[in-house]
């Protein structure tokens, strides 16, 4: 069990760096962002940025998974023709969006906008786009041959690459919003190349209907599942710029930039969920391995939120400036709601395993229906407090209904005992921690980081931890001071 749980675990570090890394710059530029564009500006970014990404969402037709499971799973087709049918099918998806840009760029940008101002940049998002959609197969292919440190090499390198080239236009160039659309299209062009050497010897004159067939079966289905997902994220910035100010959506969206760090543990753990949870089907302790992910998703879930909780107000002192202060207030309910996203994954078993992907697409649509009503009914009220409250309770829906659903096909008896202590813990923590207020940074950033680490111990005395549990911390913690002492002892010598 906890062999299963580390390689898990494991899976998720490797496999999730691509991901983590892409929302990891993000964060990391936040600085950026906050010292060299104001929040009106901060929104208008947001909003080309959140635009390109349903652009993609339908440019990759959902083969990404389409493709690890014909290759894995099904086993119809060798593999150059599984990738040349998956290359070519993304070569003519390529090119539609980008025609699709070209048409619906000023239109797009009186929506968003109302003026035609930015019609270039939502035309250059589109084309980025297109050229992202070239890096399914190649990693797909590193991830099915098990080639973890070419995986990783290349997401490292797409991460530094973006980072440099935004500080080179936005802070050098002076390009301001426009800076970061064409640093991000440059990027995207230069890996192009990176991405095509990494498939060329897989790719040949030969395209089968059939296993296109194959693969859109699985993966149209999902495209509406995720748009839907994707919706849920950014559809709030849509209508808070609607009813509310420029100002207010680029506060919003800079509180969703620090609370990034939940959401790229939660796209390590959905990246490196579905191997071992296909691997686990059919052993006889399926069932209370997944019972047991669940409770350690949230277990770990709520530390990371609490943890970024507390210290929200000290991150935003410390990485932006006052104009964006305010985002402290959303950071804890859009944290919450990623360790629920998480949830989701983890407890939509039964539709996967039965290939009932459909019902995929009535949960997030449902989650999704409830969001933006909530969100009607609250923005022109409360403002972004009110779209954080619609985000958190629409994302708390998604596992529910995932279980009840999963539970037709697999039935899993989750621990609902186990993992409500570890909310209440947090929440009481979180609690605690609103009562701390200290103007001195360091001081401040060292009372909420200990009110945070409180919660894996308090959970001790409560009773969280079962006894294979405990004997495995105690180890755990064994050989953690050997490690300590031994490096004590070295420095000595």
């Amino acid at each position: 069990m906890f062999q299963r749980i580390k390689e898990l675990g494991k899976q998720s570090v490797i496999y999730g760096l691509g991901g983590v890394l892409n929302q990891l710059v993000n964060f990391v530029l936040v600085p950026l962002y906050s010292y060299y564009l104001t929040p009106g500006e901060f929104a208008v970014y947001e909003l080309l940025f959140r635009t390109a990404q349903l652009a993609l969402i339908v440019a990759q037709l959902g083969l990404a998974s389409a493709i690890f499971k014909s290759a894995l799973y099904d086993k119809k087709s060798d593999t150059r023709t599984l990738y040349s049918t998956a290359f070519y099918t993304l070569v003519g998806s390529s090119l539609l969006t980008v025609a699709a840009g070209a048409l619906l760029a000023g239109w797009l940008s009186g929506l968003l906008f109302d003026s035609a101002e930015h019609t270039r940049l939502i035309w250059l998002t589109f084309l980025t786009a297109a050229l992202d959609t070239f890096i399914v197969v190649p990693m797909a292919r590193l991830r099915i041959e098990g080639r973890a440190f070419r995986y990783s090499a290349i997401s490292f390198a797409g991460f530094t690459t973006r980072l440099l080239l935004n500080v080179l236009f936005v802070a050098f160039l002076q390009r301001g919003v426009a800076g970061l659309v064409e640093a991000n299209l440059l990027q995207s062009v230069l890996f192009f190349f990176v991405y095509l050497w990494h498939i060329r010897d897989q790719l040949a004159l030969r395209f089968s209907t059939a296993e296109l067939r194959r693969l859109l079966s699985f993966s149209l289905p999902t495209i509406p599942a995720l748009l839907g997902s994707t919706a849920l994220v950014i559809s709030d910035r849509y209508i808070l710029n609607y009813f509310r100010t420029p100002d207010e959506v680029g506060i919003y969206s800079m509180g969703y930039r620090i609370a990034l760090v939940a959401n790229m543990a939660v796209q390590a753990f959905q990246l490196a969920w579905p191997v071992l949870m296909f691997s686990v089907a059919e052993t006889k302790e399926a069932e209370r391995f997944y019972s047991r992910v669940l409770t350690y998703l949230f277990w770990g879930g709520n530390l990371l939120a609490l943890g970024l909780s507390v210290l929200a107000g000290d991150i935003l002192r410390l990485f932006s400036t006052p104009a964006y202060y305010g985002a402290a207030a959303i950071i804890p309910p859009v944290v919450l709601s990623y360790v629920f996203y998480g949830a989701y994954f983890a407890t939509n078993i039964g539709s996967l395993l039965k290939n009932k992907t459909y019902w995929i697409t009535m949960i997030v649509g449902i989650s999704l229906a409830v969001q933006v009503g909530l969100n009607l009914v609250l923005i022109p009220r409360t403002g972004m407090m009110g779209a954080a409250v619609a985000t958190v309770l629409s994302y708390l829906l998604m596992p529910i209904m995932a279980i009840l659903i999963s539970r037709r096909y697999f039935h899993v008896r989750y621990e609902y005992g186990r993992i409500a202590l570890t909310l209440l813990v947090a929440a009481g923590l979180y609690g605690v921690s609103l009562l701390v207020r200290i103007d001195n940074f360091y001081l401040s950033a060292l009372v909420h980081g200990l009110i945070a680490l409180v919660y894996p111990l308090l959970l001790w005395p409560l009773g969280f931890y079962q006894p294979d549990e405990k004997r495995r911390l105690v180890e755990l913690a064994g050989q953690g001071w050997a490690l300590v002492r031994q490096h004590i002892w070295r420095k000595a010598a």
